[in-house]
């Protein structure tokens, strides 16, 4: 596991004041010893032995102080800070991710001009693990939306869809995939085969009220077939008229079975890299996040587009 400290810059802006005193001191001695030293050199006239080592010492000193001035210089500069406006928004940035890691949802930059490519500008190394969190925390609803798609691709594939504007609603859609998805998040193991419930009243004049005709199955109350009756059908017209349907209803039950495996071991994989996830990575970007709310990182000329 990383250290927290490894996910962000290296140069912070803590060092910032350092850096400024250190080319300071550089060029005060460039000053003070080189220019004053060296003017004063200048005007003896007699070129003794000490006069050489005071040379020696004035020039070797006015060499440090300019690589000091020079050095100091270019750290200061890289370890700006941002403006307090901007500086504001990254802690605010990692105040929001902490809080929205913590329900175990997607990474919330917070609001404002892109928080999101700003914050990861700046934390580049963190930003990449944040985008890796993003993934695992939405893996196992993406299996689920697979599952899904599947299911819809069966129905249509079975032509158990949507009637036309223009005719009768034969199939219960909510109901009919609500039983194919818990059989295959079931791994495909059979919770009971499909044992059709029917009423119907074609060719029966002496019950009252409206022609009525659906099938359902045991232990589920909504009907998954409805069909009304035609004027004069017979009972056994009827019956033969909506077989097709039940047949229809039983192959996608057959293919959310089949891909029921499939399905299991897509789901564990993807809840077993989520737990590992927050058992390997998540503790150091959270500590690293907390960092961030207190330090700022060094300024990002050509990467942040809010810099």
């Amino acid at each position: 596991m990383d250290q927290p400290t490894k996910l962000l810059p290296h140069l912070r802006t803590r060092d910032h004041d350092w850096w400024i005193r250190g080319a300071a001191v550089g060029g005060a001695v460039v000053l003070g010893v080189g220019v004053a030293g060296g003017t004063a050199l200048a005007q003896l006239k007699n070129h003794t032995e000490l006069w050489t080592v005071a040379l020696v010492f004035v020039l070797v000193l006015s060499i440090v102080g300019g690589l000091a001035a020079v050095i100091c210089g270019i750290g200061a500069f890289v370890t700006r800070p941002v403006p307090p406006d901007h500086a504001t928004a990254l802690r605010e940035s990692a105040f929001d991710l902490v809080e929205s890691i913590e329900r175990g949802q997607l990474c919330n930059f917070g609001v404002g001009y892109r928080p999101d490519q700003a914050f990861c500008a700046h934390f580049k190394k963190l930003g990449k693990k944040l985008a890796a969190w993003d993934v695992a925390v939405t893996l196992p609803a993406t299996v689920e939306q697979t599952l899904d798609r599947y299911l819809d691709a069966s129905m249509t594939t079975h032509s158990v869809v949507t009637a036309n504007a223009d005719e009768e609603q034969i199939f219960n859609l909510l109901g009919i995939k609500g039983r194919a998805r818990t059989v295959a998040q079931l791994g495909g193991e059979r919770l009971a085969d499909l044992e059709w419930i029917g009423f119907t009243t074609a060719g029966h004049p002496e019950i009252p009220g409206p022609p009525l005709g659906a099938w359902k199955i045991q232990g589920v109350e909504a009907n998954w077939i409805t069909a009304t009756p035609f004027e004069g059908e017979s009972e056994q017209d009827w019956l033969a008229r909506t077989e097709p349907h039940k047949q229809q209803i039983e192959a996608v039950i057959r293919d959310a079975r089949a891909y029921g495996p499939q399905h299991v071991q897509a789901a564990e994989d993807a809840q077993k890299r989520l737990e590992d996830f927050k058992r390997n990575e998540l503790p150091t970007i959270l500590d690293a996040l907390r960092l961030a709310q207190v330090h700022e990182a060094p300024r990002i000329r050509h990467g942040c587009e809010t810099c």
